[in-house]
């Protein structure tokens, strides 16, 4: 054996890998109503009133 022999074998195992057939998972698309959509939309809207610490040690110090 040659001391290149792993390297090599993770080289073919590499190729061999990558070329292998795949199974395609055919997915349908999400579809939203009105409704969904707009309950979606109105989540990061309702919590834009709250205010957040601009400082971390405000968080720490309590």
């Amino acid at each position: 054996m040659t001391k290149n022999s792993p390297t090599i074998f993770l080289l073919i195992l590499l190729f061999w890998g990558c070329n292998s057939p795949t199974n395609e998972i055919h997915e349908e698309p999400i579809r939203l109503t009105l409704s969904e959509a707009n309950r979606l939309a109105e989540l990061p809207l309702s919590c834009m009133h709250v205010e957040y610490p601009n400082k971390l040690n405000q968080t720490l110090a309590d």
